[in-house]
């Protein structure tokens, strides 16, 4: 058997990253799959600092542009698969493995090389439908070039939109003689009511009562809600009660009863912890900073 070569572990590098379901199988069975996704992908940005360039979820497999600064690619890519993966067997109940491993990285070293991969990307989805609008695909980043949807935090845009300039649309969605599927481009008609994948629905909450909080927390920790609560030792209800007085909403009184704290001396001590344990709990910080960046967005 060919030993398969080591991963480049260049910085400042971009990459094309294909990962797909294990014998082809869909590995997203519904919208929430694919929010899941999305949000797991935006915390695992923030953690390596990867930028996506373009992104586009398929059925059974996924399409990423990325710029790494660092040569964390591997890492990222283990992290993500895994976390998804566990959350898909938790949802839906199955078991074994949901990807194929490994991921297919193609590196990119040229701004040719960028567009064509970017272009790609974009177009994958003519593969199940020929006569798609391109513009209105929801879980696909051609929509965000396009002004249809604000750009999130977790992409970087403007070097692709440099090298394309003002003719992006037809560049990508005119097809080309060697392209697999010769499309028409269509006109613009049905505007995906989510405004962006990573930025509406499962990354901007807008229930920030406590239990809505709690919901918040287990989401940015990739958990059930029943790991927030007492004698849990794992920081989360904690981070809830920090979050509840950070607000400013809640008095320690009042957020004592529903998590399960004994008086509003207790609270006040659970959030001094919690403050403590901040400064040096990296997974806790993580998720203290999305929670922030979710009620940002919401404001």
């Amino acid at each position: 058997m060919a030993t398969r070569p080591p991963r480049l572990k260049r910085p400042h590098t971009y990459f094309h990253v294909t990962t797909q379901g294990t014998n082809r199988w869909n590995i997203f069975l519904d919208d929430n799959d694919r929010r899941r996704f999305m949000y797991l992908l935006i915390a695992t940005c923030e953690r390596y600092r990867i930028e996506v360039q373009a992104f586009c979820l398929m059925g059974n497999h996924v399409h990423l542009v990325l710029y790494c600064p660092e040569p964390v690619l591997s890492a990222a890519m283990r992290d993500l698969k895994s976390r998804y993966a566990k959350y898909f067997r938790r949802y839906h109940k199955s078991s074994g493995p949901l990807f194929e491993a490994p991921f297919l990285e193609v590196p990119i070293l040229t701004d040719e090389h960028l567009m064509t991969e970017v272009r790609y990307t974009h177009r994958n989805p003519l593969d199940l439908d020929a006569t798609v609008c391109l513009a209105t695909c929801q879980w696909s980043s051609h929509g965000i070039y396009l002004g249809l949807r604000p750009e999130p935090s977790f992409m970087n845009t403007s070097v692709v939109r440099e090298l394309f300039g003002p003719n992006y649309r037809l560049e990508v969605e005119r097809p080309r003689p060697n392209d697999k599927v010769h499309n028409r481009v269509r006109p613009i008609i049905d505007v995906p009511k989510v405004t962006s994948p990573g930025e509406h629905n499962f990354s901007v909450g807008k229930d920030w009562s406590l239990a809505g909080i709690k919901r918040e927390i287990a989401n940015a920790a990739n958990c059930e809600l029943v790991d927030v609560r007492p004698r849990c030792h794992n920081g989360l209800l904690g981070l809830a009660v920090a979050i509840a007085l950070d607000l400013g909403r809640f008095t320690p009184s009042e957020i004592a009863e529903p998590y399960g704290y004994s008086s509003a001396q207790a609270v006040q001590m659970a959030a001094r912890r919690t403050r403590r344990r901040l400064e040096d709990h990296d997974d806790l910080r993580r998720v203290h900073h999305l929670v922030q960046q979710r009620h940002r967005r919401a404001a």
